[in-house]
């Protein structure tokens, strides 16, 4: 992610846009803060760790795109959050991803970071596209409403 936005900020293609990272210090976060440090990305990109429901709903009703490059994902719940906030996603093709994703989102190798800052470039270029892409994501987050959740229950119950 911070190759890709870094390739997109040099190229000037990204104007003012900041990047976001929300998330716990894990493992990683040491060779994270190292290329933000070593690319003086400092300035263009924040780093939160734990914020409550109603910050992270403001953090994707403002961001241009939401993404995740993942190369693991069991089900991939951000991605849902986001498009039920009406964020345009962008999502590593990894794991159960795909699927979450449906038509809804502009999916990229996680292991390929050109193929992310092309993906990006796209997103952040092309107002249409960043209105087709909320529109898709709510209709995709009716998938899994708890309604729909529910009466499949019911339904495998009454089946047995």
């Amino acid at each position: 992610m911070l190759e890709a936005y870094d390739r997109l900020r040099l190229s000037g293609r990204l104007g003012g846009i900041h990047l976001v990272l929300v998330d716990r210090k894990g493992w990683y976060f040491e060779d994270l803060f190292h290329f933000i440090r070593e690319r003086a990305l400092g300035a263009c990109v924040h780093h939160f760790t734990d914020v409550d429901q109603r910050t992270l709903a403001a953090l994707y009703g403002s961001a241009i795109a939401f993404v995740l490059p993942s190369r693991f994902e069991g089900l991939g719940l951000p991605v849902l959050e986001a498009m039920s906030c009406g964020c345009p996603v962008v999502s590593s093709n990894a794991a159960a991803l795909p699927e979450v994703c449906g038509d809804a989102a502009l999916l990229f190798d996680p292991r390929d970071s050109e193929a992310l800052a092309a993906q990006l470039d796209r997103v952040v270029d092309d107002g249409a596209l960043r209105r087709d892409l909320v529109r898709r994501g709510f209709a995709n987050c009716d998938r899994y409403s708890w309604e729909r959740t529910a009466a499949a229950v019911e339904a495998i119950y009454h089946s047995l």
